[in-house]
């Protein structure tokens, strides 16, 4: 037998059968579970052998704890009854053995502890749980002994009839077992302990009584489920808290249920509603109804100024002070430039009422102001007005009148001129003709007043779609305005302007939820037939056409709708991408779009996760530090492939990070590092921490590459929601 025993000893703990290949890992489990039967074969009785083998008990109905029928003689037989009888007179019957002597020691101790001092019944529970032990003295002083009395409770009740092989080993032969699997090739602890549970097929006390549990039915291997484990979730807990115990000298902390066995974090806010922060409809509705953001061609402005930046009249409600015609230079990035026309793309909205003395006409005043020219009065110009427009970036309309006693027209400017051409980047009709002049601008009372004749207003037959914002995707032309999750605000523009609210889209501070700004729609708000606002809303998670159902309250009628999506480079940034074939709950290194990787000797340093507790949105999150506690080295989470970017340009790396699964004392540790093109850009050290945005600005270089670095078991980093977006 010490030879079996040495054997098998030396093939478990030496023979590599996955020749390092982590993949074949299961060959190994299996040569340790074979080599654990054959140590047990030659050490067990055969009636433990056989009850061990046979998980029914013995025959082909019984049951392992009910009586098995007596051996009775038949005394009529006299020979055998004889010899049956001498055998009473074997020197060997005489001599004490060592189970003899152990079977009388287990007696005494039984009916002294469970008879005479007390009653089973007024013992505390079957174990005083064990995983929440701190130390190792708590743990063996207090209660991993709580469980040696459910075999106490056990032999007292089948003494005679008692095939509980786990009665007889476990005093010694889980922690041998478990230093021994600790040296065995590329198998983790936790799975040493299922296998071990595998083998001695666990028996549980409950009010009293051995309730007899089947074998676990399948193996642990790669992408473990609990589910194909056991639907207790207490045995594994404490498979687990033993698991860290026993090697508490390579890590710092103790009794946690890892993160692979379907741990609980030690601390849990409410999950994240991504949902509760949906459009505020009524209040862009209402701020419409309020704002005046009507303009027109000043008597006091000079012409061919250049065209008015887009600027800001109103944030999420609240009116904004008017501001000089440049202050939004720093945000407007690209010019909304339509396609070039001719004058035969123009059409005449409305026309003049004449150039008599007595006729008087207004002038437009509506959103979307650009600038004026002044164009010969020679004859009513109607073709170089035209051709102001096709010059100048977002015109779409212009409005052509005469105004009359206004000195600075006739004397002061080089045109020498008081036909005005008037640019607008909307259409407008003759509403919305309210500027009729009447201003004294000779400096006396009495003098004469300015007056508009023959006002008459040209659009552009067809617009051409605004250009697409550089970093963005758009989506089809939408029906209505988005009413769609994360909703983070909205701001008026002076006119309809893509490329200005996909700057402030990108300049939008971060929500605590959802990060930064990844989506916007922009549309007009018609009120009454006329032209009146235009809405930029935010949001953080990109909408489609499916939310586009708001087109309008009362008599505001929404119009033009458009949505940008924000160009993410990182392809399933938030892992959703790997599921578990039906299952709640599953692990692995390895996905379509990241490589999680462990240093020399670590063992799922990184690893992504299927599991919703885990993660920050959807259904999954990456992990940095051993997820089977295993070791204390910190893995490495990389992107699989280059990123589609361009040298030069300005991007953004965004994720959230959270780091609160061991309590404040186990997450002491807790680090991520950013690395881009194998440079490190940024260091989070953040210790116990709750889900929080993190941003860090790069240049590329052209198909750069991403990966991240940190953990530290029990020390760990859930990484979620990585987006990388031009700046």
């Amino acid at each position: 037998m010490p030879i079996v025993l040495f054997l098998a000893y030396r093939a478990a703990t030496t023979v590599d059968l996955s020749f390092a290949n982590e993949r074949m890992v299961y060959l190994n489990k299996g040569l340790v579970l074979a080599m654990s039967i054959l140590s047990f074969r030659s050490i067990m009785r055969p009636t433990w052998l056989l009850d061990f083998v046979v998980s029914g008990g013995i025959g082909p109905k019984a049951c392992t704890f009910l009586q098995r029928s007596v051996l009775r003689l038949q005394t009529e037989v006299w020979p055998r009854y004889l010899c049956y009888d001498l055998r009473w007179f074997d020197i060997r019957r005489k001599c004490p053995t060592f189970d003899s002597l152990f079977s009388i020691d287990v007696l005494i101790f039984v009916i002294w502890s469970g008879r005479i001092l007390q009653s089973p019944t007024q013992w505390p529970p079957i174990f005083d749980e064990p995983w929440r032990a701190d130390s190792l003295s708590d743990f063996w002083a207090k209660r991993w002994h709580q469980l040696f009395r459910h075999f106490f409770i056990g032999l007292g009740l089948y003494i005679q009839y008692d095939q509980n092989i786990v009665y007889h080993h476990s005093n010694s032969f889980f922690k041998i077992f478990i230093s021994v699997s600790g040296k065995c090739k590329h198998v983790n602890n936790m799975e040493v302990f299922v296998l071990l549970a595998w083998t001695l097929e666990l028996h549980y006390a409950k009010n009293g009584k051995i309730i007899y549990r089947r074998p676990i039915s399948s193996h642990p291997v790669r992408s473990m489920s609990i589910d194909n484990l056991s639907n207790s979730s207490s045995k594994y807990a404490l498979f687990n808290s033993l698991s860290g115990l026993l090697n508490c000298s390579g890590l710092p902390y103790c009794g946690l249920i890892y993160p692979a066995f379907q741990g609980v974090p030690a601390s849990n806010a409410d999950p994240y509603n991504f949902n509760g922060t949906s459009t505020d409809a009524n209040s862009i509705a209402s701020t419409a109804f309020r704002v005046n953001q009507k303009s027109g061609a000043t008597t006091n402005a000079p012409p061919n100024l250049p065209a008015a930046n887009t600027t800001v009249t109103a944030v999420d409600g609240d009116m904004v002070i008017p501001v000089s015609r440049r202050s939004l230079s720093s945000i407007r990035t690209i010019d909304n430039d339509m396609s070039r026309r001719t004058n035969s793309d123009y059409e005449q909205v409305f026309g003049g009422t004449g150039t008599e003395s007595e006729d008087r006409d207004a002038a437009i005043i509506g959103t979307a102001y650009l600038t004026y020219t002044l164009v010969s009065n020679s004859t009513y110009n109607v073709g170089d007005c035209l051709a102001f427009c096709d010059a100048t970036a977002g015109c779409v309309f212009v409005n052509l009148y005469y105004e009359f006693n206004n000195e600075m027209l006739d004397h002061v400017y080089s045109q020498h001129s008081n036909l005005k051409c008037a640019a607008y980047g909307d259409v407008h009709s003759a509403e919305e003709k309210l500027n009729f002049g009447s201003q004294s601008l000779s400096g006396t009372p009495d003098g004469p007043l300015t007056y508009i004749q023959q006002s008459s207003g040209w659009t552009s037959k067809s617009f051409g779609d605004p250009s697409t914002p550089e970093g963005y995707d758009p989506l089809p032309d939408l029906g209505g305005a988005n009413e769609a999750p994360g909703y983070m605000g909205f701001v008026f523009l002076n006119k309809y302007d893509v490329d200005a609210c996909a700057a402030i889209c990108n300049a939008q501070d971060p929500d605590d939820v959802g990060g930064s700004c990844k989506y916007f729609n922009i549309w007009r708000a018609v009120v009454d037939g006329v032209p009146t606002t235009y809405t930029c809303a935010l949001y953080y998670i990109p909408a489609d056409t499916s939310t586009a159902i708001n087109y309008g309250q009362g008599n505001l009628t929404v119009t033009q709708s458009r949505g940008y999506k924000r160009i993410t480079y990182v392809l399933d940034g938030g892992f959703e991408d790997y599921a578990c074939d039906g299952l709640s709950f599953c692990y692995t290194d390895t996905t379509a779009g990241w490589l999680a990787s462990s240093p020399k000797d670590g063992y799922y340093d990184a690893s992504i996760f299927h599991y919703q507790p885990y993660a920050h949105s959807g259904e999954a999150v990456a992990l940095l530090g051993s997820a089977t506690g295993h070791d204390n080295y910190s893995g490495m989470l990389t992107y699989g492939s280059s990123l589609s970017t361009e040298a030069g340009v300005r991007y953004v790396i965004e994720f959230f990070h959270s780091s609160f699964y061991s309590g404040r004392e186990g997450e002491v540790d807790a680090f991520v590092e950013v690395y881009w093109n194998g440079s490190l850009i940024g260091t989070i050290r953040p210790g116990y921490s709750q889900w929080k945005y993190y941003k860090f600005e790069v240049v590329g270089q052209g198909n750069d590459e991403l990966y991240f670095r940190g953990g530290k078991a029990p020390s760990y980093d859930f990484i979620d929601d990585i987006f990388v977006m031009q700046a």
